[in-house]
């Protein structure tokens, strides 16, 4: 299964946003993760969840339809437990 914007209801309201305002900020994440950032397929990306609104919503899918290895990270409680997040346990990210 291929997960991109297509798995969203077309009648959805999230937060005061139709569908076509999270295709547009879906599109405008994916310009900035291509152009801005340089990510290409099979990239890591790590995505931290601090507040979950819109824009992180456009930004899993703008990493997903683009290939890229996505990572779901909360910040760490202290710095002596960076290592024991995600992007400590699995290797370097390429985007944060």
């Amino acid at each position: 299964m291929i997960i991109d914007r297509n798995i969203i209801n077309d009648d959805i309201v999230y937060d005061g946003h139709s569908k076509q305002d999270i295709c547009n900020k879906i599109n405008r994440w994916k310009r900035l993760l291509t152009y801005k950032y340089g990510m290409q397929r099979g990239d890591a990306v790590c995505v931290l969840l601090l507040k979950v609104d819109v824009t992180h919503v456009a930004c899993l899918f703008a990493a997903a339809e683009l290939g890229l290895k996505l990572f779901l990270a909360n910040k760490p409680v202290c710095m002596e437990t960076v290592h024991a997040t995600k992007m400590g346990i699995y290797g370097p990210m390429d985007l944060t």
